[in-house]
Formats: C-alpha cells, structure tokens, sequence
C-alpha cells in the first residue's frame, strides 16, 4: 500500500512540475522579493524600472505597471486604476527589456516602439509557477534580477546579471505575478 501512495504522489509531483511552466496571456503585476525587499510592486515612468512606492518618487510619470505579453513581447503600461483620467501618465505599450548577454549595462527597462532594441533582449521572458525568468540564447531559464538602493528611501532600481558591476549594496531578487500576502 505504501508503495502505491508513493508511487501516485510522485506522479503527481513531477507532473505538477511540468505543468508549473505557463504561458498566460492575461494581463499581470510583477513584484520583487529579496532581503529587505518583501514584494514591493514594480513601477516605471517608461523608462528604467523600480520597486517600492511609486508615489515617493515624486514623479507624474512614475506608476505601477501592468504587463501584457503579445507576440513574444511583455508591453508595459500604467495601472490605469490607481488614477483618474487626467492624472494617467502619457506612457503606454512600452517594451519590457534586459541587457542582451556580454552588454556591460545592467539597466532593466521599457522601451517605446520608436525606440532602437540594440544591445537589448526583448524576448524569452517566462513563468515557471509565478516565478519570472528570462530564457537565454542556451534555452535555459535564467533570473540574474538584482536591485540596487536608490537615494529615496524604499525605492530600488531593477538591474539584471551582476557580472561587471561593482556597485555595493546589491540585492539579489526573485521576481514573481504574486503579490506579497499583505500587499494593499
């Protein structure tokens, strides 16, 4: 009996494994984990990337992003929920990027459709469950996601693959659609 139960739980685990990977093409959030780093939201003014709360920013532009993949692509716009219609920053359908492999940049960021995609990798972002990764030109899935402290208190900037920067205070992340359980 005992081999039987176990023989059915590790058929359900590893087929629980392999279904973990997908592809939704429902609109998410995307929020970063690390130390000291307990699921803040991830917020943009269309350019370079950030955790924390958009509105220490001090910035019109700045907002939560909602993310919709279309085509191999994650386009990025602003939550439209949390403004009113006036107040709605003018960015939108911006390209979701990381450095391409052997760039010496680290910048996380969106680009707009006018924008040149050189040195960029635009493709590849995937799930594993709700975990976010990046598959490499190997085909093999990657998080190199790390933050870095701003000059405004709580608010961190998104960097990817730490090889090459010296830059101290570095935070490794784990980027997830799952908002932290005390999320407002």
């Amino acid at each position: 009996m005992h081999s039987i139960f176990s023989l059915v739980f590790q058929t359900l685990f590893l087929s629980g494994i392999a279904s973990a990977k997908s592809s939704s093409s429902d609109p998410f959030q995307i929020y970063g984990y690390g130390t000291g780093i307990g699921g803040a939201q991830l917020f943009s003014s269309g350019g370079d990337t950030f955790f924390g709360d958009y509105q220490l920013a001090n910035d019109t532009e700045a907002a939560p992003v909602v993310f919709t993949p279309s085509d191999g692509l994650w386009l990025g716009s602003p939550n439209s929920t949390v403004f009113s219609d006036s107040d709605l920053p003018s960015w939108s359908n911006y390209t979701f990027s990381v450095p391409s492999a052997g760039s010496s940049a680290h910048d996380v960021s969106f680009i707009s459709s006018s924008n040149s995609t050189s040195g960029v990798f635009t493709t590849g972002f995937t799930f594993y469950g709700t975990f976010i990764f990046v598959t490499g030109t190997s085909g093999s899935m990657e998080s190199l996601w790390y933050a870095l402290p701003t000059d405004t208190d709580g608010i961190y900037k998104l960097n990817w693959n730490t090889t090459g920067d010296d830059t101290d205070g570095k935070i490794l992340l784990t980027l997830k659609k799952t908002p932290p359980s005390s999320s407002k």
